[in-house]
């Protein structure tokens, strides 16, 4: 299970390590979905020319390091070459959940909804963030964000505070907020560690490099579940086409399927905003239900 960049990240890490070991996967809201100008990957697959000199700089420090990128990239499907393990089942201790719900409760899923409700939560009520052009210069000499932030120095814990209080400004329970404020202020004003990957995984505007559209669809072979809020930023439309890019590959085939959700009244951070919902799709699909 994995929100954001780590739904970004997760497919690829399957890629290179799951098969045989990982049998579901949840995606949160992933960042990265969409194909767009920013991908480096033409439409047959390959890598655009441009970008081939610092790439193979790239596969010649990867293969010192024992790497072989070729498996990060390709729409090939590579499978491990250890037996897995067997792994214990997690289904016992999601029994005690109930998924039944009254047949009055409305479902706050897309594909469970009237015509005019899932038309009402597939609407993009916000946008993606476009960078300015200075943003985006900083962007492009590897600046993350929160590098940015920390630049602030005494403005910077009001900074993350004013986003923290604005952004979950619906929950009522002022301790609540105050302890996830706690948490993103030690995250965002913490020294740098994997956010300087940001920059060389996404291009400006949180648009992927590599896109998963052109890394997953063909080569999963284990059930995922793709939950987006009804408010979110990130494309569900996008988020909807390549579940039905990962279905139509694995049509025929007895897992390996994508399912969608939209959870309502919800934005990115989906379990948060609606997390009675969000755990009824979660362990629903865990259940195989």
């Amino acid at each position: 299970m994995a929100h954001s960049l780590g739904g970004y990240l997760i497919g690829p890490y399957y890629l290179k390590y799951g098969k045989g070991h990982i049998s579901k996967m949840v995606m949160i809201s992933p960042v990265g979905v969409e194909r767009s100008d920013a991908s480096l990957i033409n439409l047959d697959g390959t890598i655009q020319q441009k970008e081939r000199k610092s790439l193979d700089e790239d596969y010649k420090i990867a293969k010192e390091q024992g790497v072989n990128l070729s498996r990060e990239i390709s729409r090939v499907s590579y499978a491990d070459d250890e037996e897995a393990e067997e792994q214990p089942s997690i289904i016992d201790s999601l029994k005690h959940i109930d998924t039944n719900r009254d047949e009055g409760d409305k479902l706050s899923v897309a594909s469970d909804a009237q015509e005019n409700e899932i038309q009402n939560l597939m609407k993009q009520f916000r946008g993606r963030v476009q960078p300015g052009k200075f943003f985006a210069s900083l962007w492009k000499k590897n600046f993350s964000p929160l590098q940015i932030v920390r630049m602030m120095g005494p403005f910077a814990p009001k900074l993350t505070a004013g986003w923290t209080w604005n952004r979950f400004r619906e929950i009522k329970n002022e301790d609540e907020i105050r302890q996830i404020n706690n948490y993103t202020s030690k995250i965002f004003l913490a020294k740098g560690s994997g956010e300087y990957a940001l920059t060389r995984i996404l291009a400006p505007g949180a648009l992927a490099k590599l896109p998963l559209m052109d890394r997953l669809p063909g080569n999963l072979e284990i059930d995922t579940l793709w939950l987006y809020g009804q408010y979110d930023w990130m494309s569900k439309k996008d988020g909807y086409k390549i579940c039905n890019e990962i279905n139509h590959y694995n049509l025929n085939k007895p897992q390996g399927h994508a399912r969608f959700r939209v959870i309502s009244n919800a934005g990115h951070h989906v379990y948060v905003d609606n997390p009675g919902d969000f755990e009824y799709q979660v362990v629903k699909f865990l259940k195989g239900e």
